[in-house]
């Protein structure tokens, strides 16, 4: 992606969210979001303001699961 780009998740019941950006380094580059959420789909837009081209990981945790899916920043 190059600037924004949308990511778009799914939870099957109520539970606390965290989607969390991450450097190659394992180092958090930012926290998109942090509460508790409804059962649903969502989108939340991430920008990459401030960060480097290079590769990140988008990790998702909930109660019971987590998602991780690489993401490549190219400026």
């Amino acid at each position: 992606f190059n600037n924004a780009t949308i990511i778009s998740y799914s939870i099957s019941k109520d539970a606390d969210v965290k989607l969390i950006i991450y450097d190659i380094l394992g180092r958090e580059a930012k926290a998109l979001v942090n509460e508790r959420k409804r059962s649903g789909s969502y989108n939340i837009l991430f920008t990459a303001e401030g960060l480097a081209s290079g590769t990140y990981f988008a990790v998702l945790r909930t109660n019971s699961n987590t998602l991780i899916h690489k993401i490549l920043f190219i400026k």
